[in-house]
């Protein structure tokens, strides 16, 4: 059974975090849910938002997905997503360096942002 994590961990395609405050966790674990099912190929993990530049050093993520992105905990890490959970507010994006601005993103427009850091992280390993 071990063999069969390790092989999951070497084929995944991208890492992935989701960290949410203590109110929206049921919002994070469904949206983990998602993400592990639409991509299996995808290794996501969760965290509090004051543990995500911890979690980053250790993981290694190529994405994160987040109520709260500060730049000092996303050093290092090529993409993130600062989800507005109001959907009155803007949704911010990072992708490799290009910042935008996303009105309440639906699941398929997450899941898009998530195959271009994916097609980046294809095109960075070659």
């Amino acid at each position: 059974m071990s063999t069969s994590i390790a092989n999951k961990e070497r084929t995944a395609e991208i890492k992935i975090i989701i960290a949410f405050e203590q109110e929206f966790r049921a919002y994070q674990g469904t949206l983990a849910a998602a993400v592990r099912i639409l991509r299996p190929d995808t290794d996501v993990v969760t965290a509090k938002p004051e543990k995500i530049s911890g979690v980053a050093k250790r993981f290694g993520p190529d994405l994160v997905i987040g109520s709260r992105c500060k730049n000092e905990d996303m050093e290092g890490v090529p993409a993130w997503i600062e989800l507005s959970l109001n959907p009155a507010q803007m949704t911010k994006v990072n992708v490799d360096g290009e910042y935008s601005e996303v009105a309440n993103p639906t699941l398929d427009k997450l899941l898009a942002i998530i195959e271009e850091v994916a097609q980046l992280t294809r095109t960075s390993d070659l």
